[in-house]
């Protein structure tokens, strides 16, 4: 038997009693980051960034997804001058204040 170590925490579940699979199975595994992260590629046994990899197992192999946090930012918006007027930034931030890197504000 061959054993697969799949990836921990963000990673796709795998389909076998303790992730041990017979010599010449052909493993799949998908990445799913979850949210306030992204897919920065494979590792390990698979290489690259596609959304999925295949591995032949011919022994023990260890594949490892990689995720980034996606980095939040404050925008804070004050009035100047002698004026008034209203200041509604679209789209609102989270709930914790903060933007995802990436996200275009308008008013």
């Amino acid at each position: 038997m061959g054993k697969f170590k799949g990836c921990e925490c963000q990673a796709a579940c795998l389909d076998s009693k303790n992730g041990q699979y017979a010599e010449g199975t052909v493993v799949t595994v998908t990445e799913t980051p979850a949210t306030g992260y992204t897919f920065a590629g494979w590792s390990g046994a698979a290489g690259g960034a596609a959304k999925s990899v295949s591995v032949t197992l011919s022994n023990s192999a260890v594949v490892e997804a990689n995720f980034n946090k996606i980095p939040h930012y404050q925008l804070t918006v004050t009035e100047i001058g002698n004026g008034s007027g209203d200041i509604s930034p679209k789209p609102k931030p989270g709930a914790d204040g903060l933007y995802a890197n990436g996200t275009v504000v308008t008013r």
